[in-house]
């Protein structure tokens, strides 16, 4: 293998790496949105879990993500999204 051929796999990998963390984070966001408007009665831990894994352990590496570090991002991430209603 070529290594421009070995750079366009890797490319098309992290490509794809970066697709999935996008749509586990706009789908962690919805969850989050309707968490606060109070149309869903739980946080959405399993959602937030995955989200974080995939940012934590790109590419299926087992990085272990520890419990403390999830919620700071995310807290982070609802800072970041949520808007509060008008008082």
């Amino acid at each position: 293998m070529t290594d421009c051929s070995r750079m366009r796999d890797e490319s098309m990998e992290i490509d794809e790496e970066l697709r999935i963390i996008d749509v586990k984070l706009k789908q962690l966001l919805r969850d989050y949105e309707q968490y606060f408007l109070g149309v869903r009665p739980r946080e959405p831990a399993n959602a937030r879990t995955g989200a974080l894994t995939a940012l934590a352990a790109p590419g299926g590496t087992s990085a272990e993500v520890s419990q403390q570090g999830m919620m700071q991002e995310a807290r982070a991430l609802t800072e970041r999204s949520w808007i509060p209603p008008d008082q």
